[in-house]
């Protein structure tokens, strides 16, 4: 539906509840015992925003126009009645707590409270005093005639608001209006009121205030009936007190009017707010033991979740360290059994932990017994590689393949090759963690080596030198000839050689001697060759 559509059927309809309260009124009095159009235009400003305003407005000029001539109060009326309507509903909206109006006890009070104080109580007082400004009111009788109807506008937003709010909230959604409770409750307040304000002939309903008995029913009701057929069973109670009032009927119909309308007003008020209130403390309860039920199966479904989450994280931990301390005395085992020595020490050279290969490879009997030496700085032959060591660390943070001379506890010399890298110990201190090698037996083949070399090379020079001998002297001169040589090896020593042998002739044999291959051999069978040249020449 349109905006215009609705809006027009909300004034049509604000006009037909107004002819029916005008219906109600007694003819002497022009009073009528309850005003459905103020809770009617209350309940669709709430739901149906301000754009329906102009249109009740409007719909309550009519109605002026309708009861008798047309008077410049009748506008201020009119006015009136839709602007504190709208008051009351900006009030409630301001204070209102989040959620529906059913499902909050405040927001029920708060209702009630603005329809009732704001909005009764705004029209009836602006109204009255537009009559006794316009001369229709006395002013002696402002007081009663402001009463009348601030509790005709007041009766009709506590019994029609509530039904539409309420009805708008919730819809059709989870009705059940034929369970047996129901049916015995809603039966038991139709033969209540149908007693009460439809016979004539109990005396103690007219002249006891049996009304009140009611109570205990409506309690019951409110706490166990849907307020969608709540509301709707408090108004057609209501409109059964309202006619058997007219009819001089009830608890109250012997008073006669005005006052009999005035005490039925304000016990239908006070039951139906009573009834109402008690209805949405009732249900904000059963929202409240919803929401717990919610939470504690969600509490449980966590528990079993976090129950099973523990169960698997505890097995998994088990796995896990059944694995860490496997791999512990795998590495325990590694540590223990290593043929490379494994240590840690601060840089001022402390040892703090060692395997026994490091300490062996020092010459300890045990790493206790190394740990017990206060410093390592008397294993290093020369001072100073340990100053340059520890530098070169701390400026790459680990040192590779590095080969350093120590000295074993009796003296004896170490070498070793090692890795060691810059760390953090636990406490947060700097320390040296390494892996070294005992490499002394292959330093001292290598010393080995270089002295066989170097005495080879002795034998060398000394043969190369023999080897030279072997040819010509400088500066030699042959009969009728001159000659010159120059002698490169390309090693120490070789198989090349020449000479020439003087013959007893007068003549001169000449000889040259290339021995394939090089070094000591070929010189040796060069000069076997030469020396018996040398013999036959």
């Amino acid at each position: 539906m349109n905006g215009f559509l609705r809006n027009l059927l909300i004034g049509t309809v604000y006009f037909g509840l107004g002819q029916l309260g005008l219906s109600l009124a007694a003819a002497s009095t022009n009073i009528a015992p309850i005003w459905p159009a103020s809770g009617f235009a209350f309940a669709a400003i709430l739901l149906w925003n301000l754009s329906c305003l102009p249109y009740i407005v409007l719909a309550d000029l009519a109605l002026s126009v309708t009861t008798g001539p047309f008077a410049a109060s009748d506008v201020l009326t009119a006015l009136a009645n839709a602007l504190s309507a709208v008051a009351g509903v900006v009030l409630l909206q301001r204070f209102k707590s989040p959620g529906s109006i059913h499902e909050r006890s405040w927001n029920m009070v708060l209702l009630l409270l603005c329809g009732t104080v704001v909005t009764a109580g705004l029209a009836s007082s602006m109204s009255v005093l537009g009559l006794v400004r316009g001369g229709q009111v006395a002013q002696a009788e402002a007081l009663p005639v402001w009463w009348t109807w601030f509790l005709s506008d007041a009766a009709g937003v506590v019994l029609l608001t509530p039904l539409l709010v309420v009805w708008q909230e919730k819809g059709l959604a989870g009705l059940r209006p034929w369970r047996p409770e129901s049916l015995l409750l809603l039966t038991g307040l139709l033969l209540a009121g149908w007693v009460m304000f439809g016979q004539r002939q109990l005396e103690i309903v007219e002249h006891y205030p049996v009304a009140f008995v009611l109570a205990p029913v409506l309690v019951w009701a409110g706490f166990r009936l849907d307020l969608r057929i709540l509301t709707l069973a408090i108004l057609a109670f209501s409109v059964q007190a309202v006619a058997g009032t007219t009819m001089s009927l009830g608890p109250f119909g012997h008073l006669g009017l005005p006052e009999s309308y005035l005490l039925l007003q304000v016990f239908l008020m006070v039951m139906a707010s009573m009834v109402f209130i008690l209805s949405s403390v009732n249900a904000q309860s059963h929202l409240a033991e919803l929401s717990l039920r919610q939470s504690q199966a969600a509490l449980r479904y966590a528990n079993e979740r976090l129950e099973q989450r523990v169960l698997e994280r505890t097995k998994e931990l088990r796995q896990a360290l059944k694995e860490l301390r496997r791999a512990e005395r795998s590495y325990r085992a590694l540590y223990e059994n290593a043929i490379q020595g494994m240590f840690r020490s601060s840089l001022d050279g402390r040892i703090k932990t060692a395997n026994p290969a490091f300490a062996h490879m020092l010459g300890y009997a045990s790493p206790e017994d190394l740990l017990r030496e206060s410093g390592m700085e008397s294993v290093y032959v020369f001072p100073e590689d340990r100053r340059e060591w520890l530098a070169s660390i701390r400026q790459q943070g680990f040192l590779r393949n590095y080969e350093l001379r120590l000295r074993r506890k009796d003296g004896t010399p170490l070498w070793v090759l090692g890795n060691v890298l810059l760390t953090q110990g636990d406490d947060g201190e700097e320390v040296l963690e390494g892996i070294e090698i005992d490499v002394t037996e292959k330093a001292l083949a290598e010393q080995e080596l270089e002295r066989e070399r170097q005495r080879l090379e002795e034998d060398l020079r000394a043969a190369g030198e023999i080897q030279k001998r072997l040819l010509p002297r400088d500066g030699a001169e042959l009969p009728g000839a001159a000659m010159a040589w120059t002698f490169v090896p390309s090693g120490q020593v070789g198989g090349d050689a020449f000479n020439f042998i003087p013959l007893a002739d007068g003549r001169t044999a000449f000889y040259m001697l290339d021995v394939s291959g090089h070094g000591v051999p070929s010189a040796l069978v060069a000069f076997s060759a030469c020396q018996a040249l040398q013999d036959a020449g």
